[in-house]
């Protein structure tokens, strides 16, 4: 069989998993004065909004968020009838200082939520702009999905959130952290029925992968059955007990080291190819990389073509159907990003089959 690059991640069934075990996120420098841990990214954005309306009864629900996000990121927002704008990003996926400046003014926000893109500063010139507007009484909230891991300089923003699931083989995980007070209303119990679906996902995929044994389909359609049910939450569940476990004995220097070898290879092999805008660039000192992302004018036929060879390079956001106007970068990054796995599953030889396959077909 040959071997499967992306996609889900899987679990040893026979694992063992600490009991009692706890996160502590500040291990890699996701500092806050609180912190809960819940199902999804999702369910943590939204739980950081009830927390700002609790204690801003008064605010206007006016939100600037980034052009390029995902349909998860946005939902939460309109949720709680919130008018949302974008702010504009560079087609190296950066924000320039006073375009930012520009769109808080514009759009009077109350919140801003930003990301910094698969493990890369490309927020670094707004700190000023950033600690501007918090004088001013503006809310910020930064998702750190993308940078995690990453060894970036943290802005004084009042929350921070992110997923947990994009980096590893946890089941669910979603963080919410506050800079000052603490979080009310936390939640106590974990959405069983969807823990059970997905772990018996990944065992399934983890045989199908280890041993040939199994069909695709199985694993498949059960990894689609989770993510309905996570959808599709009313309430706010904690992180599973066997998600808590595995983040919690994560050996993240490894996964960190793993990853940036992995990433170079590919780049190396991919910088000089003229069909193909590397988005992500050179890795910096103390980058953790997420994917490396590039944009190709035929995306769709790159990503077939590498599908046929069991490679599956996800376009990680398509366009989502709620969002506001946005500028032409955006637009261009939504029609054309493709995103290469490069994660601690695979090993360079992995990494060289990809990149052979993508220079073929590129």
């Amino acid at each position: 069989m040959q071997r499967e690059i992306g996609s889900d991640f899987w679990l040893d069934p026979r694992e063992k998993y600490r009991q009692n075990a706890k996160v502590r996120l500040d291990r890699y420098g996701a500092c806050g004065n609180d912190m809960v841990l819940l199902s999804s990214g999702r369910a943590a954005e939204g739980f950081i909004l009830d927390t700002i309306q609790d204690r801003n009864p008064g605010m206007q629900r006016r939100a600037l968020i980034p052009p390029y996000t995902c349909h998860t990121v946005i939902e939460p927002f309109m949720k709680r009838n919130y008018c949302v704008s974008c702010y504009s990003i560079g087609l190296e996926l950066k924000t320039e200082p006073d375009a930012f400046r520009n769109a808080l003014l514009h759009s009077r926000a109350s919140v801003v939520l930003f990301h910094r893109y698969f493990g890369f500063d490309t927020f670094s010139r707004c700190r000023e702009v950033i600690e501007e507007f918090l004088e001013k009484g503006v809310v910020f909230i930064e998702d750190k999905t993308h940078c995690l891991y990453s060894n970036v300089n943290d802005f004084p923003v009042d929350y921070y959130t992110g997923s947990l699931r994009k980096w590893t083989g946890v089941l669910d995980g979603g963080y919410a952290l506050c800079r000052e007070g603490m979080f009310q209303n936390r939640p106590v119990v974990t959405d069983k029925e969807h823990e059970k679906t997905r772990l018996s996902a990944s065992h399934l995929k983890y045989e199908y992968m280890a041993k040939g044994e199994g069909k695709k389909e199985d694993f498949l359609e059960q990894y689609q059955s989770a993510e309905k049910m996570l959808g599709a939450q009313k309430e706010y569940y904690k992180i599973s007990l066997v998600s808590e476990s595995i983040q919690a004995s994560l050996d993240v220097e490894w996964m960190r080291n793993k990853r940036r070898a992995n990433y170079r290879t590919v780049y190396q092999r991919l910088k000089g190819i003229r069909t193909l805008k590397i988005l992500t660039g050179e890795l910096a000192e103390g980058v953790t990389p997420l994917y490396l992302a590039v944009i190709h004018p035929n995306r769709d036929a790159l990503q077939k073509a590498l599908r046929e060879e069991a490679i599956y390079a996800p376009v990680v956001w398509p366009r989502p159907s709620s969002l506001p106007p946005v500028c032409k970068e955006a637009d261009e990054i939504y029609q054309n990003v493709l995103c290469f796995p490069i994660d601690q599953r695979y090993d360079v030889d992995d990494m060289q089959r990809m990149a052979d396959c993508i220079i073929r077909n590129a």
